[in-house]
């Protein structure tokens, strides 16, 4: 759990070429060193070390990218949350905010930290894992059509690339808990 609030909370960083203060490049060197130990405290410790390093950057980075969306954007973010079962055009939601497909992705990383299609599949793939939760008997293909996925496969493409297993396994993990 601990590792996905870092994940998300490092997406929210707008800019992707950050500045590191010396203590941080210290810190990160630190905790790489002591990973590559074959001493399991000092691995630990290089853990440790690490999630501080993480932490403290994407503290610093988001302080920079807390700034809300603009209203349109704001919209834009809300229908889609109403609308995962539905497939998504950018051009739609492009119309939405008045601005050509171009602008709207421009503006719409901006605002975000990431770009129109990620947050989409990204919003689905927590969908699918609340519905998988709730229904660990669910099939993917179900799951899959149910939030507009043109196929099981593909979904299963992007839940993987999301959360590092495919759906099948996360569900087997879910079964086992």
């Amino acid at each position: 759990p601990w590792s996905e609030q870092l994940y998300h909370r490092f997406l929210r960083i707008n800019a992707r070429v950050c500045k590191l203060p010396a203590e941080a490049i210290r810190l990160m060197k630190k905790s790489f060193r002591l990973l590559s130990s074959e001493n399991s405290f000092d691995k630990l410790n290089g853990s440790a070390a690490f999630t501080s390093f993480l932490s403290d950057f994407i503290d610093s980075n988001l302080a920079e990218s807390t700034a809300a969306p603009s209203p349109a954007i704001q919209n834009v973010m809300q229908y889609i949350g109403e609308n995962l079962d539905q497939e998504i055009h950018l051009e739609q939601l492009a119309r939405m905010c008045g601005l050509s497909l171009c602008g709207f992705k421009l503006k719409f990383k901006a605002e975000t930290g990431v770009a129109p299609r990620e947050y989409i599949n990204l919003q689905k793939i927590e969908e699918a894992k609340k519905h998988m939760e709730a229904n660990p008997s669910s099939s993917i293909s179900d799951i899959a059509m149910n939030l507009g996925f043109s196929t099981s496969n593909y979904f299963s493409v992007v839940f993987k690339k999301y959360t590092g297993i495919p759906p099948r396994q996360y569900i087997r993990h879910l079964r086992k808990e």
